[in-house]
Formats: structure tokens, sequence, C-alpha cells
């Protein structure tokens, strides 16, 4: 009963988001929700990483989008999938720093996201990172680390994708939109 409180209070305080808003010195400024399924909030949460991120990206030499993934579970597994997902991934990214702390590794740098899918006629998730490299050998790097930490029963090398980024607004979108999608009901 108290969630379905709190969770009114959100639904209020989304439907009164930006309801008035207060022009100042050429500006406009106005109360937001903040709240994740707010779309007003998840627009501008997304401006503002868009701009954050692109000024350094575009500065990349030759930035690489990859996608890594694992086979698709049922609900019931996908908050462990989820888990040892970050996990891994994590290591991977331990390993490396301390390789290069020591000078005997790259220094690994990447802009990354985390998605799932939902199949609603066969009730599978599929999560899987949306990741930007600043360059193919990291991104390659990442690849092959993955696919050792996971094994060929839990992923391919096929489903692990590389793609030279020509729009570098376009794929840093692409990455950011899944930290501000508004989450539906797929019966709905």
């Amino acid at each position: 009963e108290e969630k379905d409180l709190a969770f009114l209070k959100q639904c209020k305080n989304t439907y009164f988001c930006l309801s008035e808003v207060t022009y100042k010195n050429g500006r406009i400024y106005g109360n937001l929700c903040r709240n994740r399924f707010c779309t007003t909030c998840n627009s501008i949460r997304k401006a503002t990483l868009i701009h954050q991120y692109y000024p350094i990206l575009k500065n990349w030499p030759d930035p690489q989008f990859l996608t890594l993934t694992t086979k698709s579970v049922k609900a019931h597994e996908l908050e462990d999938l989820i888990i040892k997902q970050r996990k891994i991934f994590g290591r991977i990214i331990d390993k490396y720093k301390k390789r290069h702390r020591k000078g005997t590794g790259p220094k690994i740098v990447c802009l990354r996201a985390h998605e799932s899918n939902f199949n609603p006629q066969q009730e599978w998730y599929n999560p899987h990172f949306h990741i930007i490299t600043p360059d193919k050998e990291t991104a390659c790097i990442l690849k092959k680390e993955w696919l050792n930490a996971w094994g060929d029963i839990q992923t391919k090398p096929w489903a692990q994708k590389i793609v030279p980024v020509q729009d570098m607004e376009k794929h840093l979108i692409e990455t950011i939109k899944y930290g501000t999608k508004v989450f539906t009901d797929p019966e709905a």
C-alpha cells in the first residue's frame, strides 16, 4: 500500500511537470518532476547527456559502435543475467586498467549503455550493451574478452557487432537513448 502511495505521488508530480514556467532574463525556468517515466524529464536528461559527451566523442580518431550480448533468457533469469553481465564487463575494464597502470596494456575508454529487448511472442529478454569506443583496437579487445568470459555456450562471435561510426551524433543518441527510455507494459 505504501508503494502505491509513492507511485501515485510520482504520477501526480509527472502530471504537473512543467505545468508552470517562468520567463526571466531570456530564459525559461520550471519545476521538473525528474521521474523515470516522465517524457519531458527524459528528453531533458537525454539532451544533457548528448551535450556532455558529444564534444569528447567527436574528437576520437576512429570511433566504433560495439554491441555485446548473450543468449536471451526468461523473466525469472533476467535480473541474474544483468548482474552477471555488469560484473563481467567490470572485470574486463579492471583487468585492462591494471595492465595500463603496469604499462603492459592499452587504456580502455568507452561509453556504455545497458539495454534489454523483450519478445512478447516468445516471452524472452535479451539484455546487451551498446558501446562506443575511440578505435577499432579497443572494440576488438572488448569483444574478445567478452567472448572469452562467456564461452561458446552463452554467446557467439557473430552476435557481437562492431560497426564504424559514420555519424557520431546518431550513434551517440542510439547509445544514450536506452538510459532515457520510457518503459511500457508489453500487454498494453
